[in-house]
């Protein structure tokens, strides 16, 4: 037995789970793009920046910011990256002229910084990433709009791209502006670039033209609606989720055919159908490219932040809540922000990552139907979800917990089993390949569990788990379903110290299903008390360097 493995009775307890000085004129100052970003569930284009002097991003002010692009609509205090590489705020909300020339007067420099937002870097800006399409569905009612937010900036589309299953009837797309953040997000306005109502395509992969026809830009954040007039028609759908809650801010729906202004409160949706805006060969706008320095922050091959530094869930796919949830549950339970107090301790951000999430659960936050868990949690969808054998990727993240936290003993807990989950590899059958938990021994000073289902191994770590404090996770996973291939190292930094190899051993970390698709929030058996966990820098790449921060 590894000295690190206990058995799963006694003090430990198992547990298996279910499942930003007046502005000077724009003519003749430079700032400086810096970037390495990742936006939604692609990596964009990192590293371009101009000459000048690096200048600080200010943390009260979006970390992001577009480029700026003709024809595109501008909200008043809203920044972006103009043509001369200097950040600029709109002095009034307007449409952009053909030239930015044209529009000087409506923008005035920026005293804070942002880093540039490209264009996408695969010349398609989509609401779910093709390659988590598993089926094409019907629309659930016929003459009904789906709203899905975008994710990446495109500047001269032409077309949209569907893939239709079953062709039956007609139906029509357009895209949004957006209007609130997080949760509260939703299109508005009159539709733009419309289609009209068409002829459902031909079962396979279609493009379709607006109905006015030449170029149209879609910024990061907008939305795409999709309507149909029919339920025959099937058409191809990411996540079939089973809980609207999940999608709150990225997933809406109307009553209309087809594509018209939206209503002031779309109903939350559950079916993220897939819509891509994409340049034909013929069409293609070349990207304006500044002079290029090196960057503060060289960029990493196969980077993905699946984070919360632009002040949202936005990088996250999926967000899981309490059955029901409202949208004040959702607020309740899923916060981004640069300042959290809990349980009366101030959270400091964690140095050089100033916006963080706060998960909460309390008693009554049931899900799945079952009174015995509660949850709160966000789910990495951006990759595939069968993992080839002896594939490798490592995540990185750091964690805050209460100075207070503990796992309620049994007898604490309703359900009598008390158990917590903060991060796991999630399968398409029971309990996860991987997770990470804590015990629950009776003086309340818990223990991390580093848990593999496939070879029932539990390791328990030696000393207590260190709390209020920044802790840093540097997670390696070989995947396979033996102990021979499979291989998982885990180390852990506390409060900025040195790195501690926790794990780092063979071990069997895919079930049957081959997905391990990442988790991280709290999940956990229903307990008497609240708790309320704080994550930040959240990241995925191909090596252990790819992920160190």
């Amino acid at each position: 037995m590894n000295a690190m493995d206990v058995d799963a009775q006694g003090e430990a307890g198992r547990a298996r789970t279910k499942g930003r000085a007046k502005a000077a004129p724009l003519i003749g100052r430079k700032s400086v793009l810096v970037g390495l970003l990742t936006t939604g569930i692609i990596a964009t284009q990192a590293g371009k920046a101009s000459a000048g002097t690096v200048k600080p991003i200010a943390a009260a002010q979006p970390i992001y910011a577009p480029r700026w692009a003709p024809g595109m609509a501008y909200a008043l205090g809203q920044q972006i990256i103009t043509p001369n590489n200097d950040v600029a705020t709109a002095t009034v909300a307007h449409t952009a002229s053909p030239a930015f020339a044209t529009d000087t007067l409506k923008w005035t420099l920026s005293s804070s910084f942002v880093r540039s937002l490209p264009s996408s870097s695969v010349g398609i800006s989509w609401t779910v990433d093709p390659r988590t399409i598993r089926s094409a569905i019907p629309m659930p009612a016929a003459n009904s709009t789906y709203y899905m937010r975008v994710q990446g900036t495109i500047v001269g589309a032409n077309r949209y791209r569907i893939w239709v299953g079953t062709a039956s009837g007609n139906i029509s797309i357009a895209n949004y502006a957006n209007t609130g953040t997080g949760t509260d997000a939703r299109p508005t306005g009159a539709p733009r670039n419309p289609t009209g109502s068409v002829a459902c395509p031909a079962s396979g992969t279609s493009t379709l033209t607006p109905t006015a026809g030449g170029t149209f830009n879609i910024a990061d954040g907008d939305w795409i609606g999709l309507s149909c007039n029919n339920t025959t028609a099937t058409l191809g759908c990411g996540m079939d989720g089973t809980f609207s809650a999940m999608f709150a801010g990225l997933c809406l729906s109307d009553a209309a055919f087809p594509c018209t202004t939206p209503t002031s409160a779309p109903s939350g949706a559950s079916k993220p159908f897939y819509v891509a805006a994409e340049n034909s060969a013929a069409a293609v706008v070349p990207p304006v490219v500044p002079p290029v320095v090196p960057p503060v922050v060289p960029p990493v091959a196969g980077l993905v932040l699946v984070d919360y530094q632009n002040g949202s869930f936005a990088q996250w796919p999926a967000r899981e809540f309490k059955d029901g949830a409202t949208s004040a549950d959702m607020a309740r339970q899923q916060q981004v922000a640069t300042t959290f107090t809990v349980g009366g301790t101030v959270v400091p951000a964690r140095t050089g990552l100033p916006y963080m999430a706060k998960f909460q659960v309390i008693s009554t936050d049931q899900t799945s139907g079952d009174a015995g868990r509660n949850r709160s949690e966000v789910t990495d969808y951006g990759e595939i979800f069968a993992r080839p054998e002896g594939s490798v990727m490592w995540w990185g993240w750091s964690l805050w917990v209460p100075p207070t936290f503990y796992v309620d003993p049994n007898a604490e807990s309703p359900g009598g089993n008390g158990w917590l989950i903060h991060a796991q590899w999630h399968s398409d059958i029971g309990s996860p390949p991987i997770a990470f938990l804590f015990t629950k021994p009776a003086d309340h000073i818990p223990h991390l569990i580093v848990e593999t289902k496939s070879d029932s191994k539990d390791r328990i770590m030696s000393g207590a788990y260190p709390r209020g404090v920044w802790n840093d996770f540097r997670v390696g996973i070989t995947f396979s379903t033996s102990t021979s291939t499979g291989h998982l190292t885990v180390r852990m930094r506390s409060n900025y110290g040195a790195w501690v190899t926790l794990v780092d051993e063979g071990s069997a970390t895919l079930d049957s299903s081959r997905v391990a698709n990442f988790k991280q929030g709290i999940y956990r058996a229903t307990a008497n008390r609240a708790d309320d966990f704080i994550f930040t820098g959240t990241r995925r790449g191909p090596t252990e360097a790819s992920v160190t921060y």
